[in-house]
């Protein structure tokens, strides 16, 4: 479980820095990504090509851009026939297609924060979603319940079953170099490498005149992700944080938000940032070029 945990956290780190993005394997059918139509964008963020570590990592990462469409779509379809055979109906669901730089605009931060206030409208639901909501609301609440049992059974958080967690194994994971013995140190070294790299000086020197921007706003934060870290309270005995939507959560969401997006445009965060990156990417680069031609030779995913 903990080397689980430690996959989620290395993922979100790069989603923050090199701003992927990515489905997730048994998503439940009536999620969906809040979006926000603004008539004008000042956008903070924008699409970057890979630094010298991800061209690597890309190339067999199966959330990848070129690789998440194909893969989504096996998993699904591992789902559909799994639920059948549970005596389930089940729409295998559309790739959500959403602007997820749309976050990153001082129009959506604005109107909405980060996206987490009341204030983000509904999503509209795909086909495919409204037709797995519709199904389950017209099954009786003990058939609803062993629905969800069939779709993932998390009864022992160590060892998950269910019809999204067979489609995890059978497309994700043979996807997946992390699981290769051979290339355990190659991991070990990577994940090791992520943790250096956000403790590095070049690192919060690249974010020092955002500090400093934000100071100036009225915020005592570090990083953007420290400023929307201080939304909310203490973390619970299971470490998780909490908080509570109300209009005053709004506004002070918004009013954070807006001041971050906008520090950020001030000081070319975004550039700092990735220049540094860059750097340090490069260093284990050179530092591991023949694993990680080994690695790709391994486990290039084909494309379409």
């Amino acid at each position: 479980m903990a080397h689980r945990l430690l996959a989620v956290v290395v993922a979100a780190t790069l989603a923050m820095l090199v701003g992927a993005c990515s489905p997730s394997a048994g998503t439940t059918p009536d999620a969906a990504e809040p979006s926000a139509h603004p008539t004008t964008r000042t956008p903070v963020r924008t699409p970057a090509p890979p630094g010298p570590l991800w061209s690597y990592l890309e190339q067999v990462n199966a959330d990848s851009e070129t690789n998440k469409a194909e893969l989504h779509r096996q998993s699904e379809d591992v789902i559909a026939a799994c639920m059948a055979d549970e005596g389930f109906e089940y729409w295998p669901r559309e790739l959500d297609e959403w602007d997820e730089w749309e976050q990153y605009t001082l129009e959506y931060a604005q109107q909405y924060g980060y996206g987490g206030t009341s204030t983000v409208p509904e999503p509209e639901l795909s086909a495919s979603d409204r037709k797995n909501k519709e199904y389950l609301e017209s099954l009786s609440a003990g058939a609803r319940k062993e629905y969800e049992r069939a779709m993932l059974d998390m009864s022992d958080p160590d060892v998950p079953t269910g019809c999204a967690e067979d489609a995890r194994v059978a497309v994700y994971r043979d996807s997946n170099w992390q699981e290769d013995p051979a290339f355990a140190d190659l991991h070990a070294a990577f994940e090791a490498w992520i943790f250096e790299m956000l403790e590095d000086a070049r690192m919060t020197e690249a974010a020092t005149e955002w500090s400093a921007c934000m100071a100036d706003a009225g915020y005592d934060v570090a990083t953007p992700d420290d400023a929307q870290q201080s939304l909310y309270g203490p973390p619970d005995a299971d470490g998780a944080a909490s908080r509570e939507i109300t209009p005053e959560s709004d506004e002070q969401e918004i009013a954070t938000a807006v001041a971050d997006l906008t520090c950020q445009l001030e000081t070319d965060y975004q550039t700092s940032m990735l220049a540094a990156q860059h750097v340090m990417e490069q260093e284990f680069v050179d530092a591991h070029r023949e694993q990680l031609e080994a690695l790709v030779d391994a486990h290039a995913l084909e494309q379409d």
